[in-house]
């Protein structure tokens, strides 16, 4: 949708509507599908951990509905806590840049330094950031150590089990390679985190110069449209 933002001829007084719903879906999508990504990663620890419940769970489909609805319900209402604050931090007005050009105004709450800190430091940096990827980072490593364990004890194992087994074993490296391919993809966002913290923790900037893009670093200005 912000990509569209060029080509949609969308009237001033319904820009704070437009940017409100982008920036709420842009919050929402990446809480919830980092969320789930960490759900999806402690299920299959779980069901490698205790094969037993995990070939009962297929045998119910009551029980499989159950396990989706116990992750799903908490992502959404953690993910719509993220995205409430994004409808506070535009004020409903705009301002004139020339050129038919307009620009939106941000609230007080927005230009508010602990705000601001909450938002880069603790929510993007660490609830949305490190957090996951040390939870991601766990579950593949013992998913790894728990897949060769099992593939050991498979030998002894008569063949619906093995085949059982077997069918596991590649869920589960599927699921690390989708793990590492998440880490990896959104490492630059954690990267950009950083850099967005240090230069709100910087004394004595120069508003006027952050504005203009100085005293930013040129890889900071790189990495953040990656």
């Amino acid at each position: 949708m912000r990509s569209l933002e060029v080509y949609l001829p969308i009237p001033e007084k319904n820009l704070w509507l437009y940017y409100s719903i982008v920036n709420s879906g842009i919050r929402f999508s990446l809480s919830s599908s980092t969320l789930m990504m960490v759900a999806i990663g402690r299920v299959r620890y779980d069901a490698i951990r205790k094969p037993v419940q995990q070939r009962m769970l297929f045998l119910s489909g009551k029980q499989r509905i159950q396990v989706v609805i116990k992750h799903l319900i908490p992502i959404l209402i953690m993910s719509s806590i993220f995205t409430f604050p994004i409808f506070l931090e535009i004020d409903n007005g705009t301002n004139e840049l020339g050129e038919d050009n307009m620009e939106l105004t941000p609230s007080k709450m927005r230009r508010n330094l602990f705000y601001s800190f909450f938002t880069i430091g603790i929510l993007n940096l660490g609830l949305l950031g490190t957090l996951p990827f040390a939870c991601l980072i766990y579950f593949a490593y013992n998913i790894m150590v728990l897949t060769k364990e099992r593939q050991s004890e498979n030998r002894e194992s008569i063949d619906y089990e093995r085949l059982m087994n077997a069918t596991g074993r590649k869920v589960s490296k599927s699921l690390v390679v989708v793990i590492i391919t998440f880490i990896t993809l959104h490492s630059p966002r954690i990267i950009a985190s950083v850099g967005e913290l240090h230069i709100l923790m910087m004394q004595n900037k120069d508003d006027i110069a952050l504005k203009l893009g100085h005293g930013i670093p040129m890889w900071l200005q790189v990495l953040a449209p990656i």
